[in-house]
């Protein structure tokens, strides 16, 4: 019995091992999603920061565009909408600024 009691203990050391070990593992997987997750989250900002960029720029070149007469048909159009689009926009949050 004494060898039958040290073989199991035996196991049980290195059952408690690999658990420590995955553990460890565990510990270390949680800490790299965080970090991942971080820097996805700093990426869609980051992406967000730049579309708003870009819309912005967008919306100046059609301002130049249409103070200097060299617009088509299209881009007036889409122009227009754009700005129409804003001043319902600025309209809502009147609305909603006077409650």
């Amino acid at each position: 019995m004494p060898d039958k009691m040290k073989s199991l203990e035996l196991q049980v050391q290195d059952i408690n091992k690999k658990l420590q070990q995955f553990i460890k593992q565990h510990i270390a997987l949680q800490k790299e999603n965080m970090v991942l997750t971080q820097k996805i989250h700093e990426r869609g900002e980051e992406a967000k920061t730049k579309d708003e960029r870009i819309n912005f720029l967008e919306m100046q070149m059609s301002i130049l565009k249409a103070s200097s007469g060299k617009m088509n048909e299209e881009e007036r159009i889409g122009f227009e909408k754009r700005i129409n689009q804003h001043i319902k926009d600025l309209e809502k949050c009147m609305t909603m600024l006077n409650k």
